[in-house]
């Protein structure tokens, strides 16, 4: 009986797949017992031609085996196993693992590679009560196995890997001893030892992975392997970590890991003139090394003591760049690692926003202890929350929403602190602070804020325009509208001046060269647009806008220590043809992808997103940015996102009047 096969028809539905599944568990699957640790094993068969056989072992026993770490790839695209006579159909890409490491006889010959772990075939995936107890094992499985696999296929990428312990041998090599590796400064003299390193091949080639060493590491780099939830886990956690493609060879993450952080030195280099492009692109820019910095924190945060868990919730934030098919995965696929006090369930009840919610009210708890007294911004989460650039989902509009969330970031855990060591008495464990700290009710998933209403938004541009003619003519009409009517910003500072903060998202309360700068850039904005003598829109602000925007935003005291001329147009005549257009380019990307805003109160504000007439501008104790809140008609509020405002410091603005706060429900 042909014991494994890939399966050549691909129509399949993820249903038949699940079926397939559910008819062999009842035969293949016996109960697990939780106690005694117990994990299943599938045994190789030393005679290729006899069938699998899963063993139930107790991870207590310290028992030998390889682990798999791989994608599950397409549910519509599958492969089958025969185990004990029971064919089940199992991913594909798990089909083409098996394929590559059982069909070589080096990996065969070893003690530890008899018996495999997969999550696919060693956890019953029908039963969600073992899936969400085995996954409190997964810290236990990768670190006690021998080695783990790490498929990376279906391409070959021998050449990528052969390319890269080039590289990482060259740092060895000259590292002095004692010295760790990862702190030796790249040079890149050193590829001149490897003529084929030095060759340009073009990066347009058909099977770059195959014939151009540097174009095969940044394709081997952006694999979507590095992208999912659960590799990221398992490649923190494995003991021994080996990559394996179709090819011949392989790589052993030991040899990858010390490698972006030397290269970094690397970014403050000019292009060598022996170096092809494709290299330079790839050395010069952090970027390009994906997730490996983030990775080599998380496995750094495993062997250092974390006594208040601080650096536990941090490396759970790392989720906010990674992919998960179930959305409870981003919390639940990084537990191994981070070590927070939750446990999975994955049963239909536990739903995402219960498990985003408890997750976020464990935060909380933990932020407000003696233990981590640094947090002085406990709300640091809302950074990657909000209906504004999120949209409506079925998450309560506070919780960060990892899902939507795909540009890299930095933790939002890392932002919360000042890292002030614990006997640092610091803000928040005043008594008066703690009781005004945030707080979340599960039962009704509400977050709890004590702040200010800084006023309702009762004016906004639109941005939703086609031409710069529009977009300008939509900030200038609010800007003159708001200086028309207001000699002076509510903080005393000039109403143009404040325009002009408003533009920069200045934050500095300070009159400076920059914010100058782009005072002049909007006026030379102006002047384009007087130029150009549009029919699209009109012109509806004063001829002051065109010649005396410096004297209407800044006193002259303001301006002598600095180097502007007060005529306007004398100074705008004055600028270089690459000086305007960097006048143009300074200003336009602001007023096409913010939206401006004034409320009752006189303050200005912008935000990234829409905004409605009616929401309302807070500061939020614990939050280091004001927010955009929009009531309902029961008192509680949706989160719609940060915001800028002119002037309006949150550090002081609620201590300051705390007789004029407020207890805000966030739903």
């Amino acid at each position: 009986m042909k014991r494994f096969s890939q399966i050549p028809t691909r129509s399949l539905t993820r249903r038949l797949f699940s079926q397939s599944i559910s008819q062999a568990s009842s035969r293949l699957y016996k109960p697990l017992n939780p106690r005694t640790s117990q994990i299943r094993l599938l045994k190789i068969p030393p005679d290729p031609s006899s069938e699998f056989e899963l063993v139930t072992v107790s991870l207590d026993d310290e028992p030998k085996y390889a682990a798999l770490s791989y994608l599950w790839g397409d549910p519509e695209k599958y492969g089958q196993v025969t185990i004990k006579g029971n064919t089940v159909k199992i991913p594909d890409n798990l089909a083409s693992a098996f394929l590559c490491v059982l069909s070589d006889d080096s990996f065969r010959s070893q003690s530890h590679v008899r018996y495999l772990w997969a999550d696919a075939i060693c956890i019953n995936q029908n039963d969600l009560d073992e899936r969400s107890q085995q996954v409190q094992l997964m810290r236990r499985i990768f670190q006690r196995a021998h080695v783990t696999f790490a498929w990376v296929g279906p391409k070959d990428y021998s050449l990528a890997f052969e390319t890269i312990k080039t590289i990482t041998n060259e740092i060895y090599e000259n590292t002095p001893r004692g010295n760790a590796p990862y702190k030796t400064n790249f040079d890149l003299a050193w590829l001149r030892r490897h003529p084929m390193l030095c060759v340009d091949r073009g990066s347009d080639l058909p099977n770059n992975h195959l014939n151009d060493p540097w174009s095969a590491v940044a394709d081997f780099l952006q694999h979507q392997y590095w992208q999912r939830v659960w590799i990221f886990q398992e490649i923190v956690l494995a003991k021994q970590l080996v990559f394996i493609s179709p090819g011949e060879d392989n790589l052993s993450w030991s040899m990858l890991r010390d490698t972006p952080q030397s290269i970094i030195s690397v970014t403050k280099e000019k292009k060598p003139d022996f170096l092809p492009d494709t290299a330079w692109k790839l050395l010069r820019n952090p970027m390009s090394w994906g997730m490996l910095s983030w990775l080599f924190l998380a496995q750094a945060r495993t062997k250092i003591p974390d006594p208040d868990g601080f650096k536990g919730w941090a490396v759970s934030t790392f989720a906010a760049n990674l992919q998960a098919t179930d959305d409870r995965d981003y919390i639940y696929g990084l537990l191994g690692v981070s070590g927070i006090p939750i446990t999975p369930d994955y049963s239909p009840k536990n739903t995402t926003s219960q498990v985003y919610t408890k997750y976020i009210a464990g935060w909380l708890k933990a932020a407000r202890t003696q233990q981590t007294a640094h947090i002085h911004s406990p709300l640091a989460f809302l950074s990657l929350a909000g209906t504004g650039k999120q949209g409506n989902s079925d998450l309560p509009s506070w919780v960060p929403n990892y899902k939507k969330r795909r540009e890299a970031s930095s933790p939002w855990c890392y932002s919360a602190s000042n890292f002030r060591s614990a006997d640092e008495v610091g803000p928040t464990s005043s008594p008066a602070h703690r009781a005004c700290y945030p707080y979340v009710t599960e039962e009704t998933q509400s977050l709890f804020s004590w702040g200010k209403d800084m006023g309702h938004i009762t004016l906004s541009t639109n941005c939703h325009y086609d031409s710069d003619p529009e977009i300008l003519a939509s900030f200038m009409s609010f800007a003159s509208s708001f200086t028309t009517r207001n000699l002076q910003y509510v903080t005393g500072i000039a109403a143009a001046q404040a325009i002009i903060r408003l533009i920069s998202m200045d934050k500095t309360k300070k009159v400076s060269q920059d914010l100058v700068d782009n005072a002049m850039n909007l006026a030379m904005l102006i002047t384009y647009f007087n130029m150009s003598e549009s029919q699209i829109v009109t012109k509806t602000w004063s001829s002051n806008w065109d010649h005396d925007l410096l004297n209407m935003a800044f006193s002259p005291s303001e301006l002598a220590p600095l180097k502007v001329r007060l005529n306007v147009l004398e100074e705008l005549s004055s600028w270089s043809l690459e000086r305007r257009r960097e006048a143009v380019s300074g200003i336009m990307p602001m007023l096409y992808n913010y939206r401006f805003f004034e409320t009752n109160q006189g303050y200005l504000g912008a935000v990234d997103f829409d905004v409605l007439e009616g929401d309302r501008l807070c500061v939020l104790w614990g939050y280091k940015e004001p927010v955009v809140l929009r009531p309902d008609a029961t008192d509680r509020y949706t989160f719609v996102g940060p915001a800028y405002a002119v002037d309006v410091d949150t550090e002081n603005t609620i201590p300051s009047s705390r007789s004029q706060g407020q207890w805000f429900e966030l739903r």
